[in-house]
């Protein structure tokens, strides 16, 4: 009986071990990464490979033609993702798996600076001057986006939704408006939230505190007090 090519007793088929995945290092819940391997030969060397991936978390590729393939992890933690190859051919021919590449997955976490925000002012002008809120995450390698709102119409946000990051964090400038006010002391607060996927420490608010008076005078106030 004729022997076929891709089934030969002897010398024994292999197909060669596939390089480690490259691809990110870190990433965050639901965030679609990307990997690619190559570098396999099937020892019939006419023969093309094909290549898959295992995710780390129970998950594996499909078979494709590509030696690229892109998934997203559901909870955090570090995982281990490697590749493997075989004969497209003769699909039960398949390499060994690849070492590792190692990717961890964090959950972004809002992070809010300052905590409460002090306000003085008179007819004429309103203190501190520039009075600016950040909004960040504490999470490398990860981006969520943020909404804001001010619970009472004194307080005005130059910015009301937005995206932050480590490296990026968002600005934005707070108003009060005193016009609508009488003299007195006034509170109210900020609510800062996120909707991104797994996200930490969400919603923060923010106190803030209006003395408005006649005229300022000399006097003194701690005008934005932060953690």
């Amino acid at each position: 009986m004729p022997l076929t090519p891709c089934k030969p007793l002897w010398p024994l088929r292999t197909v060669s071990t596939p390089s480690t995945p490259a691809g990110p290092s870190c990433g965050q819940l639901g965030e679609t990464l990307t990997y690619t391997t190559g570098g396999s030969i099937d020892s019939e060397e006419e023969h093309a490979v094909e290549y898959r991936f295992d995710w780390g978390d129970g998950a594996y590729s499909d078979w494709p033609d590509s030696t690229s393939a892109s998934h997203a992890w559901s909870s955090p933690g570090t995982y281990g993702v490697r590749a493997q190859a075989r004969c497209a051919a003769e699909t039960d021919i398949a390499s060994s798996w690849s070492t590792t590449n190692a990717v961890t997955i964090t959950a972004p976490t809002l992070a809010v600076r300052p905590d409460s925000m002090m306000f003085l002012g008179d007819d004429d002008t309103i203190l501190p001057e520039d009075p600016t809120l950040l909004i960040g995450n504490d999470v490398l390698c990860s981006t969520l986006s943020w909404d804001a709102v001010a619970d009472a119409p004194w307080v005005v946000l130059e910015q009301q939704v937005g995206t932050a990051s480590w490296t990026e964090p968002a600005e934005i400038a707070v108003i009060v408006d005193s016009g609508a006010l009488d003299y007195g002391t006034f509170e109210t607060t900020i609510t800062i939230s996120s909707t991104t996927q797994g996200v930490l420490d969400s919603p923060q608010t923010v106190g803030v505190t209006f003395a408005y008076t006649s005229t300022l005078g000399t006097a003194f106030v701690p005008l934005v007090v932060r953690n």
